[in-house]
């Protein structure tokens, strides 16, 4: 693996952790709850599948920018989940 795609599975795992634990941390939705758009969320995150699989599928090497894609689609969703924290 290069260095491009192991940076990319370590944002995109530790954005999913962090993530994971923030929503499923019930004392914390309790406190401070935010209403997040789930449907939009989960519209980004199968976008996200969608791409990859196009990729491990597709004959020519355009791995890497569908990793740069799957990057902005977790862009994306940070700044949709801080748009809604800071409202």
């Amino acid at each position: 693996m290069d260095l491009y795609l192991l940076c990319a599975w370590a944002f995109t795992g530790c954005f999913s952790v962090c993530y994971a634990v923030s929503f499923l941390t019930l004392s914390v939705r309790k406190k401070y709850p935010i209403q997040y758009d789930l449907k939009a969320i989960g519209m980004y995150v199968l976008l996200a599948a969608v791409l990859y699989v196009a990729a491990e599928y597709v004959s020519i090497d355009i791995s890497i920018c569908v990793w740069h894609i799957v990057q902005f689609c977790c862009y994306c969703l940070l700044r949709m989940s801080l748009s809604v924290i800071y409202r």
